[in-house]
């Protein structure tokens, strides 16, 4: 009988949708007081300051990570404002401050689902875009060419002057000169007319 093989995955942790807080892979520690007495100490507690974390800890969880060192508690399901009221009113008289911060996952935030929304549709274009040569889908811009002529003296600019065309498949390509519909860039784009 043979051993299941373990799952690898380049070093990373794979996300099971829990989270895990590891209390020891940074430097952080609390300001102590210093009386004066000894200058070695305050340079020792400045050196600690000066490089909070190990290199390898994650920049994003210091603040989960201070928040659990000082005793608060973490409540990310506040979504009704009378819960959020009777909640922060409640960490407010426990510890004299709240510490609150909007919930960016998708599911919860409009504005990236936005963003996700668009980018499904942008797949789904680019899937009905179909090489004239072949039909395979996925016929989309590999590259944007710059070289659009400045609108006064006629030297190319840094704007996009064609977009190229590439297909997966058959590897066929296709120029497309003009792609936003603007033959001319404004003389600010220009770097004889605009240095």
């Amino acid at each position: 009988m043979s051993r299941p093989k373990k799952l690898e995955l380049d070093g990373k942790t794979p996300d099971l949708g829990f989270k895990v807080y590891k209390l020891d892979k940074s430097n952080f520690h609390f300001w102590q007081d210093y009386n004066g007495e000894e200058p070695q100490e305050l340079d020792q507690q400045l050196e600690v300051f000066q490089t909070p974390l190990q290199s390898e800890w994650d920049p994003k969880a210091v603040i989960t990570e201070i928040m659990l060192l000082e005793g608060f508690p973490l409540d990310s399901s506040l979504t009704k404002a009378a819960q959020f009221k009777v909640i922060v009113a409640e960490l407010l008289e426990r510890h004299g401050s709240a510490w609150l911060e909007t919930d960016m996952r998708a599911h919860v935030n409009p504005a990236r689902m936005a963003v996700i929304e668009q980018a499904a549709h942008n797949l789904v274009k680019k899937f009905h875009q179909r090489c004239p040569q072949c039909r395979w889908p996925g016929f989309d811009v590999v590259r944007r060419l710059p070289g659009l002529p400045c609108a006064s003296c006629g030297l190319p600019t840094a704007l996009t002057h064609q977009w190229v065309y590439r297909c997966t498949q058959c590897h066929y390509e296709r120029q497309v000169l003009y792609p936003e519909g603007i033959k001319v860039a404004d003389p600010g784009h220009c770097e004889l007319c605009n240095p």
